[in-house]
């Protein structure tokens, strides 16, 4: 009988301790001397008492886009963050609205700050600042130092901003601790200004009305109004009433309207004229400048059809799917649910769009993402997925594309199918709660992230952290060709280059239009996990006369959007296979520019309808990052019948626990590496020089994240390496501290030794405040310091993972750690590791807990003669746990 290696659980040390700070105390920015600031806005004080002047005598200045009147929302700029600046505002009759964060390209890094401490930055940028000091130097291109604070003010909350702006400009002490959250305020103010038609018609939206409108240039076209969130029912009936007597007047019909209260959104879809379109690109005209709009949208469209022809393929001897209860669901389009490979594997809930609105000649996308979580790629088979899957479908055909209903808010319909998944069914084939891994394999195409939160987004960050669900979200299709910035003359030439010139002008090409090709909606997603695609798939090689960009390297896929995410977190978070395509070259205006193209020789084989003859043993070859989130998909529920059995041997129900999704969230970062395409991307990413790495770094996390899964090394272990898997839930201050036996074999090995460290965790979210996460998890040791053990240390010098500081920005922290310096381990409990819990807003504060998930795994290199790594650590944790027991019962007793 073979020897087995399984997961260990790992358990808590003790009681909840207090949450031990860093010590790094926060220094924001000096404020601007109040003379300064005098001479520099006191014009835009003068225009806005003007305004409050004429709101007293009944003046109407509606008409004035400049003019502060309640109902039109007023915009603070600030160079940093100030505390209690909502309190602030509430306290002069302003009504609150969000607050957002918008990069500019400075060095400045801090966020937040802290009221007992002064901290600035998240607990666990400050812990990792002390990794590397020479990163420290290079400060960080991207960092947000602007702050936007909204608020809708009323006529008394005017005359009071004046007020205390006269008193700030006379250089007055403030007498109050309102006052001192002004001043505050005043000093860091870079501008105040009215929320305007440039702020609500973002340039993407602007592009996708006039797109539209060169291919049908006389039909209406459909956007999305994001209303400001009103407090009361009231104000959003009275705000309601408003716009719909403004679209009347613009002849657009409203078609459908959608209102979510957990994340605050009050949306319409509307169909306008092609010439009120025209205007609105423009930004001119009454919706443009309406005050009751915050946003304007593009209509959310799906990704096109394949046009690649389906293969036959005789399919025979699948296993039939077992009687476990169905734990995974696709969000998607509707799939053919009799195909050989699919039959009697689906559960299909029909909520906005049935059987009856998809011909079959739509059913591509569902059919290949439900064939891809259950079977992988055709052309590698694996085991079929044993349990059944549920699909909720939400796209139907809208002229050639799959595609959310031209009639229906998209964000509702995945409300809609979510709520739907909670339910269950009737029949108890789905049991309410039952569903915890959740494919998200689409889109908005035409919603780029922009450092502001989607409420598609936010609606997944809810549902994810309130009922315990994985969203395995892809990262986005780019279709837009590429610059490749060569000095090549035009595309013959390029081509006659040396083939490893061409892929790193390709790389190359990618990192430096990476800004250009962000995250599509909702990849920003801070609960879920984001997957981009690699360039592999199993269908042989790429054909003659057909340009392979990557022929040779396991690079991201030239379609695959890139991040960061939201506050710069790492996003995607990880990638996987999304299969091939080619580099369809061509002249653009710089010289030679590339794009991605599909043809019908590579890609990753799934199901596939037969739109002609009914066939049902049919398959195509097809890639995305749809395929590479379904790949992970089907990991997630791999590991899930890994995990299963470790929670049962202690009669427990790991499917019913609050951690179960920050569980396999965790196994599945746990397992990533980024590889040796790590190294090439170090030799040929900007800026070059060894004091740089932090920057290529972060360059390289924007397309490959945490890396690629492989979930054979967390499944299972060998003699010298073992996983541990510890999960709970933590309060806000609260600290867990945990224990790793450090084996013999770890000490006494001249080979490396190397220590894996990944948190997950699901956080509350705020969708008004630019402090997006409700809690920060953080890693520790006694101290609370960010170093684990003095003779391992973060591996950041070799690139084999991101760069420190972003890795704590989101909700998921995946640390590596090696070294090979022989020392003695004197601590009889064992290696310290602190999970430790910061609320980012005092409203968090009383959350009652997050639920968070620990992996880590201890081995030696794999050419260590045979040790005792995973028998050691294993006996040392079931005499730890076997004394627990004890101990309980004795209490009991």
């Amino acid at each position: 009988m073979s020897k087995t290696y399984p997961l260990m659980r790992l358990y808590r040390a003790g009681n909840p301790q207090k949450r031990k700070p860093s010590g790094r105390k926060f220094i924001p920015p000096k404020a601007i001397f109040y003379l300064d600031q005098k001479a520099s806005l006191d014009s835009t004080f003068a225009a806005i008492k003007r305004s409050s002047e004429a709101l007293e005598q009944d003046i109407s200045v509606e008409k004035d886009p400049r003019a502060v009147i309640p109902e039109r929302a007023l915009v603070f700029e600030l160079i940093g963050s100030v505390e209690k600046f909502e309190t602030a505002a509430a306290s002069l009759g302003f009504e609150w609205l969000c607050s957002e964060q918008v990069p500019n390209g400075t060095d400045a890094n801090w966020g937040p700050q802290k009221e007992d401490e002064g901290e600035g930055l998240t607990e666990s940028d400050q812990l990792l600042m002390e990794d590397d000091p020479e990163d420290q130097i290079e400060g960080d291109d991207s960092s947000s130092s602007s702050n936007l604070y909204l608020t809708m003010p009323t006529k008394q909350g005017l005359k009071s901003l004046i007020e205390h702006w006269k008193k700030y400009a006379r250089g007055d002490n403030a007498s109050s601790e309102a006052e001192k959250a002004w001043w505050a305020l005043f000093g860091y103010l870079k501008d105040v200004r009215t929320w305007s038609a440039q702020d609500r018609v973002e340039s993407v939206v602007a592009d996708y009305i006039r797109h539209i409108l060169n291919h049908y240039p006389d039909q209406p076209v459909t956007v999305e109004l994001d209303l400001w969130f009103r407090a009361t029912i009231t104000e959003r009936v009275a705000a309601m009433a408003t716009l719909k007597d403004l679209l009347a007047s613009e002849q657009a019909e409203i078609l459908d309207t959608v209102l979510i209260e957990e994340i605050k959104y009050h949306a319409v879809l509307v169909r306008v004229p092609a010439g009120i379109a025209r205007a609105l690109a423009e930004r001119h005209g009454g919706i443009a400048n309406a005050n009751g709009i915050m946003t304007i949208r593009a209509q959310s469209i799906g990704d096109p059809l394949p046009e690649l022809a389906p293969i036959t393929n005789t399919l025979s001897n699948i296993p039939a799917p077992s009687d476990k209860p169905c734990i995974g669901a696709i969000l998607d389009g509707y799939p053919i649910a009799g195909h050989q490979l699919l039959d009697g594997r689906l559960i299909v809930l029909e909520k906005d769009v049935g059987a009856v609105d998809v011909p079959v000649d739509a059913r591509f996308h569902g059919t290949a993402m439900a064939s891809l979580v259950l079977h992988g790629d055709l052309n590698a088979p694996g085991v079929p997925q044993a349990r059944k899957l549920a699909v909720v479908p939400v796209l139907t055909k809208v002229r050639d594309k799959e595609s959310t209903p031209t009639d229906k808010l998209p964000v509702g319909m995945i409300y809609r199918a979510i709520k739907t998944l909670i339910a269950g069914t009737e029949d108890g084939a789905i049991k309410p709660e039952q569903i915890v891994v959740i494919n998200h394999s689409i889109c908005n195409r035409y919603a780029p992230f922009a450092g502001r939160p989607s409420p598609w987004a936010a609606l997944l960050d809810h549902f994810s952290h309130k009922h315990n669900m994985l969203f395995v979200v892809s990262a986005g299709n780019i279709e837009e060709g590429m610059p490749l910035r060569t000095d090549h003359i035009d595309v013959e030439e390029f081509l006659e280059e040396d083939p490893l010139v061409r892929t790193v002008a390709v790389m190359q090409a990618t990192q430096k239009s990476r800004y250009l090709r962000s995250l599509l909606t909702p990849a920003e997603s801070v609960n879920g996990l984001t997957v981009g695609a690699l360039h592999i798939d199993h269908s042989g090689a790429v054909p003659s006369p057909h340009y392979d960009p990557y022929p040779e390297h396991e690079m991201a896929a030239l379609y695959s959007a890139s991040g960061p995410g939201i506050n710069r977190s790492i996003k995607p978070d990880l990638v996987e296979a999304g299969g091939r395509c080619i580099g369809s070259l061509y002249e653009g205006r710089d010289g030679p520019a590339i794009s991605a193209r599909g043809i019908a020789h590579v890609g990753q084989r799934t199901a596939a309808p037969d739109p002609y003859t009914g066939e049902v043993n049919l398959t195509s070859l097809s890639f995305g990052t749809s395929n590479a989130a379904a790949l992970v998909t089907r990991t997630a529920l791999q590991l899930a019948d890994v995990v299963e059995p470790v929670y049962e041997q202690d009669d427990e129900s790991w499917c019913t626990r609050r951690t179960r999704a920050v569980i396999l969230k965790a196994l599945i970062a746990h397992s990533c590496r980024w590889g040796d395409i790590a190294t090439v991307l170090n030799t040929v990413f900007a800026p070059a020089g060894a004091r740089k790495r932090s920057k290529r770094g972060a360059s390289i996390s924007c397309f490959l994240g945490y890396g690629r899964p492989d979930p054979a090394r967390v499944a299972s272990g060998n003699d010298n390496r073992i996983t541990l898997l510890a999960d709970d839930e933590i309060a806000h201050d609260k600290l867990h501290e945990y224990r790793i036996p450090i084996p013999k074999a770890i000490l006494t090995s001249k080979e490396i030794r190397r220590i894996v460290i990944t948190l997950a965790w699901s956080s509350p979210v705020s969708v008004d405040h630019a402090d997006y996460r409700g809690m920060t998890l953080a890693l520790a040791n006694k101290d609370g310091k960010a170093e684990i053990w003095n003779r391992v240390k973060r591996t950041t010098k070799t690139l084999s993972q991101p760069d420190s500081y972003a890795s704590a920005r989101g909700t998921l922290t995946h640390v590596i750690l090696e070294g090979d310096t022989r020392t003695t381990f004197n601590d009889k409990d064992g290696l310290f590791i602190g999970v430790q819990a910061r609320a980012t807003r005092k409203k968090f504060q009383k959350e009652i807990s997050v639920p968070y998930a620990l992996a880590v795994t201890i081995e030696l290199a794999s050419n260590a003669r045979s040790t005792t790594v995973y028998e050691e650590v294993s006996e040392a944790i079931r005499l730890r746990e076997r004394e627990r027991q004890q101990d309980r019962s004795k209490v009991r007793t």
